[in-house]
């Protein structure tokens, strides 16, 4: 009965790479799309193409997972309110049955910080970041999703186990570099370096 779930980056992987994990037991990948403007992509340090987003959420939709979520980001540099709907509007006619879209948040003393601040990183204005927000509630309602969450959507029946099991502060144990549980009231995170690991 357990929702396993791999977060998975878009990029080039093995045909066998997705079977394998289903074949595993992961019921549930997460694909971190982000948006699929090349040039945000790149601006915002991501590796892969809107192209090879695209290629990653078709090639597991294959594969028949549990649940297939997609992960956006709006408010991110340059981004427009067009390429937003644009970006929310490829991604929804792929099919997920679950998504979360987040605002970006600037973090402090983070290169992203420095560069906003200098003026070398231009952020949308904060009501056009409003209203990408408000395309995504409009766009998902229609298209028959579930806002059960600040930032996620499901279709019926698919909201996210792990979403839900955070906001009512049931245990869970994560699995792998960076990864965070919560345990018998001790939240913790595994360390990031893959030899200290």
């Amino acid at each position: 009965e357990a929702g396993i779930t791999l977060e998975a980056n878009p990029g080039r992987h093995d045909p066998s790479f997705w079977p394998a994990l289903r074949e595993v037991g992961i019921t549930r990948v997460s694909v971190g799309i982000q948006t699929l403007e090349d040039r945000i992509l790149g601006a915002v340090g991501r590796l892969h193409t809107a192209e090879e987003a695209l290629t990653t959420l078709r090639a597991v939709a294959k594969v028949g997972f549990a649940s297939i979520s997609a992960d956006l980001m709006f408010g991110l540099p340059g981004q427009t309110r067009e390429g937003w709907k644009d970006t929310l509007d490829r991604v929804l006619a792929e099919q997920p049955d679950h998504m979360s879209v987040y605002g970006l948040i600037v973090e402090p003393q983070t290169p992203m910080e420095r560069g906003t601040r200098r003026g070398k990183i231009q952020l949308p204005s904060d009501d056009d970041a409003a209203e990408m927000y408000e395309y995504a509630m409009e766009a998902l309602s229609a298209a028959g999703f579930d806002h059960y969450e600040i930032s996620n959507w499901g279709r019926p029946g698919r909201r996210s186990r792990h979403n839900m099991t955070y906001w009512r502060h049931d245990p869970y144990l994560g699995l792998g570099l960076g990864a965070h549980s919560y345990l018998e009231g001790v939240r913790y995170a595994n360390v990031r370096g893959l030899n200290h690991y």
